[in-house]
């Protein structure tokens, strides 16, 4: 069963948020404002000397990051550092309705629910923003 919405925009960001803090503090990691996220760490963990990109997965068109065991949200990463404070209670916004997009100048902090009166309403799009859709949100408007 899935959390609420309270709990998965307040708490379990509120969590994340703190890794993501201190990934930005970490000297060993650099975002850059490309939205690519790199590191000196070797994939077995050690210091190296070549900086490589860390190796990202998407989800619903979202790109996340691994940071010491856990699942960094990209965008949060971009916006934290280009933008401006996270705030638990609020999520990410991409502006052009693209989620692999994660420029700085593309992304907005908001409410959920102004998340989902901005998330496109054409067929197929409804994957693609399932990942950050809570109980609060209407459903998906199609266009016929």
């Amino acid at each position: 069963m899935l959390k609420s919405a309270k709990h998965r925009s307040g708490a379990l960001l509120a969590s994340n948020d703190q890794h993501i803090t201190n990934l930005l503090n970490d000297p060993l990691y650099d975002v850059r404002p490309d939205g690519s996220v790199w590191s000196l760490r070797t994939r077995q963990g050690h210091i190296g000397k070549v900086w490589r990109e860390v190796s990202a997965y998407e989800k619903g068109g979202y790109r996340f990051a691994r940071y010491k065991h856990k699942h960094l949200a990209v965008h949060r990463l971009i916006y934290a550092k280009f933008n401006g404070p996270l705030e638990a209670d609020l999520v990410i916004n991409h502006l052009d309705g693209n989620p692999a997009n994660n420029t700085p100048a593309n992304l907005e902090l908001v409410t959920q629910q102004q998340n989902c009166r901005h998330a496109p309403s054409r067929p197929g799009d409804e994957l693609l923003h399932s990942v950050h859709r809570s109980e609060s949100c209407h459903p998906i408007q199609f266009l016929k």
